[in-house]
Formats: C-alpha cells, structure tokens, sequence
C-alpha cells in the first residue's frame, strides 16, 4: 500500500496473471506435481494460484515467500512466460577438486 499525506492510503492495483491456454495451465499443474527443483515448484504454484484470482498476500502465505517475491514471479511470467519459473545459472568460482 502506498501512504500519502493526508494520512490514509491507496490500494495497489490488483495484480493478474496473463490469460493461460489449457495447454499452459496443464504443464503448469505437471510442474507443481513432478518438477524435482522445489523452486520451479513453488513459482508454477504461484502462478497458478494468481490465475485462480487469489491476491498475492494470499498466494505469499501458502507457499511461505515473502509478497514482494510473489508479484516479481507473476511480473516475469507476465513478461517472459514458463522460461521465468526456472532459475537463472549464476557465475561463480567453481568448486576446485583435488585429486
């Protein structure tokens, strides 16, 4: 919510997950269920819970990840579709072996 002056607030905008096809909604619901990364669990999960019309404070407490996480996941599927529920590959050192 967002404050202003005159001591009261306004709402932020509703925020909706884009129209999904049976197809989607199906891959979606195979993610959740059988996905071995709990990550791309969750955020299918997510998206799926935005488009059954739930607010994002009620989709943070089921999946236990902060508000703020819940509407970037839903803005990037908006955006970028099922390639942002998976992780991005960050650099790093890699891991030295030693024989």
């Amino acid at each position: 919510m967002k404050y202003f002056p005159g001591g009261g607030h306004i709402p932020s905008p509703k925020l909706r997950v884009r129209f999904l096809s049976d197809e989607e909604g199906q891959a979606l619901n195979r993610l959740v269920k059988r996905s071995n990364d709990p990550t791309v669990a969750r955020r299918a999960m997510i998206v799926l819970h935005a488009f059954l019309g739930f607010s994002p404070p009620k989709i943070a407490g089921r999946v236990l990840w902060s508000e703020d996480r819940v509407r970037r996941v839903i803005q990037d599927y908006n955006w970028v579709g099922r390639d942002a529920l998976y992780p991005k590959k960050k650099a790093g050192a890699r891991a030295e072996t030693h024989p």
